[in-house]
């Protein structure tokens, strides 16, 4: 049995997790924290983790109150279509409200859900969560709210709508989601300069990042099954970097693919193997269009800022993160020859 699904520890976790504590710990009921990044670098785990430190173990929580409440943004309407009054309805058995989340027959919940309206389930769930004295509402895979389907401002009023509620509800607002979530987020006014946004970044081919990546490919062999392991796959930390664009999730899914593959073919992995199952040029091509929409948003945010500041005589700072002269969102990334060189190496 392959199982890559550990915990791994890493600077960007490690830097944002305590970020995002700290500023839980400090903001007021009705502010809202954003958590955001490229896909499958953990932010739901994120949650999870912070959930656990805010509230203990699962088992010694009270169940009478709730310190925090999770719940997944999900398109589950007709045709995919992301619906406000199925996720008001989610909301309401997160935080187990009797009316709702004692329903157990698909005919009694159909019942309630088309007899409810949705402005009675929103003061519903108010009322619920003052009652379960709620402090911390985690919303993940927010961006999904671009599905709703009712013309191009209706994510941000979506959001607007959340915001309001959670301050009804005296909570603190956790919106996750990957990057396409950002274009909501900077639609709504509302919520402009009522947010604090925590990004959980990919890792980046400069030095510091590449040495970090590999630490984490390390981390990732220990627990592959040995008479599987072919190559040292530390020495091939450049390729699993650039086909994975840095994204620990894409790393963690193409070494227990290569994994799968080296068992079923009864050989082992290397170089070969990581080639035969990294993503496809098609699926690299819509990654990184969506990781270089989002982060040009994020690095916009930061210029305007130290604009802001040198505009006020403050020496602008640095970037912290030295953006790649490489092109990585082309649509036909350059494949390594078996020996990792590449045609202009030769």
């Amino acid at each position: 049995m392959i199982n890559l699904d550990i915990k791994i520890k890493h600077r960007n976790w490690d830097e944002a997790l305590n970020m995002l504590f700290a500023l839980l710990l400090s903001t007021s009921p009705g502010e809202i924290i954003c958590i955001t990044g490229p896909a499958r670098t953990g932010k739901t785990r994120m949650i999870e983790e912070l959930i656990k430190l805010l509230c203990g173990p699962e088992s010694v929580r009270n169940s009478a109150y709730m310190s925090s409440a999770y719940v997944l943004v999900d398109n589950d309407g007709n045709n995919g279509r992301f619906t406000t009054k199925s996720f008001i309805w989610d909301a309401l058995v997160a935080i187990k409200h009797p009316e709702f989340c004692a329903l157990t027959d698909t005919e009694s919940i159909t019942r309630k859900f088309d007899r409810s309206s949705e402005a009675a389930m929103k003061k519903a769930f108010i009322s619920g969560a003052k009652q379960r004295k709620l402090k911390y509402l985690f919303f993940d895979e927010v961006q999904h709210v671009n599905y709703v389907g009712k013309g191009i401002e209706a994510p941000h009023m979506v959001l607007d709508s959340w915001k309001n509620m959670a301050k009804q509800a005296n909570v603190v607002l956790v919106l996750a989601g990957a990057y396409p979530m950002l274009d909501a987020l900077r639609n709504s006014p509302h919520l402009i300069g009522r947010q604090y946004k925590v990004n959980l970044p990919r890792y980046y081919d400069v030095e510091p990042d590449l040495n970090e990546y590999a630490t984490i490919i390390d981390q990732y062999m220990k627990h592959l099954p040995k008479e599987l392991i072919g190559d040292n796959l530390v020495e091939h930390t450049i390729y699993l970097h650039q086909y994975s664009y840095g994204c620990i999730g894409i790393l963690r899914r193409w070494l227990l693919h290569a994994a799968v593959w080296a068992e079923l073919y009864r050989t082992k992995i290397d170089l070969n193997v990581l080639e035969q199952t990294r993503s496809t040029n098609d699926d690299l091509l819509s990654i990184g269009n969506e990781i270089a929409a989002g982060e040009e948003i994020l690095f916009n945010e930061t210029e305007f800022q130290a604009n802001i500041k040198d505009q006020r005589e403050v020496e602008k700072p640095k970037r912290l993160v030295k953006k790649s002269q490489r092109k990585p969102f082309k649509a036909k990334p350059r494949r390594y020859e078996i020996g990792g060189r590449t045609e202009e190496d030769n």
